[in-house]
């Protein structure tokens, strides 16, 4: 899935939250203008809960115009706050 921010718009990313079963080991990242930004790497010895909550590069904020798109389908949640440029 690819979002583009609105214009007149911008975004604020606060949070990446990542879920798969704690069995499973992957990279948290996302594409922004189709270039991969990488938040941190999951594996079964950092969350109890098999949630990782990557925030080493985040708060992000993103200007209008700006494409983000999902790695893969790793990503649980995004979230984002927008506000107005005017």
């Amino acid at each position: 899935t690819t979002y583009v921010v609105p214009e007149g718009k911008v975004w604020k990313v606060t949070s990446v939250q990542h879920a798969l079963p704690l069995s499973v080991n992957s990279n948290i990242g996302l594409y922004i203008n189709d270039v991969y930004i990488y938040f941190g790497y999951s594996t079964s010895g950092n969350s109890s809960n098999g949630i990782y909550y990557a925030n080493s590069s985040l708060p992000m904020w993103l200007p209008e115009g700006t494409t983000v798109g999902q790695t893969n389908s790793s990503i649980k949640f995004l979230s984002i706050l927008e506000f107005n440029t005017q």
